[in-house]
């Protein structure tokens, strides 16, 4: 089975991480990491010019996160990083990927942020066309599932 973990380098995804290895079974999974940098570069000061985008904290996040799922047993199969509009690109990443599914974190932030900035997880969770296990990791923890009929959890061999 391949699960896709999108992260972002904050606590809830990393919570995220150790709550799926403690659910998915390592001897069937493959684990696919994606950090997405959000298409708003960093430029030159003529605007368009040398257009570059700052990779540092992604590839740090991703090896933090490779080293976590690695002690727990599980095969990383890919982890990087891309640049785009979180939301699409992760689910552009899982469909194009053959993603069987995505565990994601929510910040848990209040619909006042959520407005003003958004919501990459819950985008994911509509809009993807495989299940998702959402993990809202506020006080007190909750999750959804999308599509549940074709989650699972923890295969047996």
């Amino acid at each position: 089975m391949k699960i896709l973990i999108p992260i972002d380098g904050s606590n809830s995804a990393l919570m995220t991480l150790y709550w799926a290895s403690g659910f998915l079974n390592p001897n069937t999974t493959q684990i696919y990491l994606l950090y997405v940098i959000p298409a708003v570069p960093i430029t030159s000061e003529i605007p368009m010019m040398n257009t570059e985008y700052d990779t540092t904290d992604a590839k740090s996040y991703l090896a933090q996160a490779q080293d976590i799922m690695k002690k727990a047993g599980f095969t990383v199969k890919e982890a990087q990083y891309l640049i785009g509009d979180p939301g699409k690109t992760i689910c552009q990443y899982a469909e194009e990927t053959g993603i069987n599914q995505t565990i994601i974190g929510s910040h848990g932030y209040g619909p006042v942020s959520e407005l003003l900035y958004g919501s990459v997880s819950k985008y994911v969770f509509k809009h993807a066309k495989h299940p998702v296990v959402l993990l809202n990791n506020s006080n007190p923890p909750s999750i959804a599932i999308s599509h549940p009929e074709a989650v699972t959890l923890a295969e047996v061999e």
